[in-house]
């Protein structure tokens, strides 16, 4: 009976979020809203019943089916959007002369944005004082995520760096788009890179294939960003799912030490933030422009009868 009204009160707690969305409060609102609504539900329930007890043990379980389906359902989106996203890339590209210069400069840009969020993750580290190997385990303990990145480790741990290279080309890429391999995502990139030069081939020799390609590329992409949008939409519930279940199965020093985290996380995020801004700045471009064009997106509220995109 316990377990029973848990679950009902998540139910309406999400049913409440689901009310603001239909009066069109913002995304940013709502997803703060869930978050805080978690942390303060997920800490009443620990109060009443204890972390590890089995009413909350049952009743996180069947909440969590709105948290674990929502990281499962981002999951699915990673391979569809580097496919995409990659192709796209190709199929809008002008001129083809000028690709080797466009890659060096992407590549470049990638690998220098890439060891700054290094350096900065490294600071951010020393700064909070995150050190231990243990710091993150007790307070993510129970993440799938970590365990996933555990096995990953050990299946490159015993690799040579020539094996480990070889290993990222892929040589079934039907089973690296369904991530059966710690390489898997790098198999797809590699793949769809290989693709897409090949389509720059067809554009040189035959172009009406390559424009009927393209024209199935660009479809494609309206379908997954559709996709992306109806995916982003269950963020605020899947916030809200999974706060609860950090906050009523974590002890709160597992919690003090995730909140130090997550601050860390922010402030290496701002400065990043910071860096991007200047590398556009360098390049000519207003990055308060830029930033205001790439924030208009995604968030459709629901109305009864019709979905209307709105933009922020």
């Amino acid at each position: 009976m316990q377990v029973l009204m848990i679950v009902v009160i998540a139910a309406v707690l999400l049913a409440g979020l689901l009310s603001l969305h239909r009066r069109q409060v913002s995304f940013a609102k709502l997803v703060f809203i869930a978050l805080l609504g978690g942390i303060v539900y997920g800490v009443i329930l620990q109060v009443m019943f204890g972390a590890t007890s089995k009413v909350i043990t049952q009743a996180i379980d069947w909440i969590n089916i709105v948290g674990n389906g929502y990281i499962a359902l981002l999951q699915m989106l990673v391979i569809p959007l580097i496919f995409v996203s990659l192709m796209g890339a190709f199929t809008r590209l002008q001129v083809a002369q000028n690709l080797k210069r466009i890659a060096t400069v992407t590549l470049t840009t990638l690998l220098g944005t890439t060891a700054v969020a290094a350096l900065l993750g490294y600071a951010s580290v020393v700064m909070f004082h995150l050190q231990g190997a243990d710091f993150i385990g007790k307070a993510v303990a129970t993440s799938d995520a970590l365990s996933s990145i555990k096995d990953h480790q050990a299946e490159l741990g015993d690799l040579t760096l020539p094996q480990q290279i070889v290993s990222f080309i892929p040589t079934n890429v039907m089973a690296d788009f369904a991530g059966t391999r710690a390489t898997s995502t790098i198999g797809v990139v590699i793949f769809t890179l290989l693709l897409g030069l090949a389509y720059l081939w067809v554009k040189e020799q035959d172009q009406a294939s390559a424009k009927l390609i393209a024209r199935g590329v660009e479809a494609l992409n309206l379908l997954v960003s559709r996709l992306v949008k109806m995916v982003l939409e269950l963020t605020p519930y899947g916030v809200f799912a999974l706060i609860t279940k950090a906050a009523a199965t974590s002890d709160f020093d597992s919690m003090a030490r995730l909140a130090i985290f997550i601050v860390a996380a922010y402030v290496g995020a701002i400065v990043m933030f910071i860096v991007h801004a200047l590398l556009l700045s360098v390049n000519g471009i207003n990055p308060v422009t830029y930033f205001k064009k790439r924030g208009q997106c995604c968030y459709l509220p629901l109305r009864p009868g019709r979905v209307v995109v709105h933009y922020h």
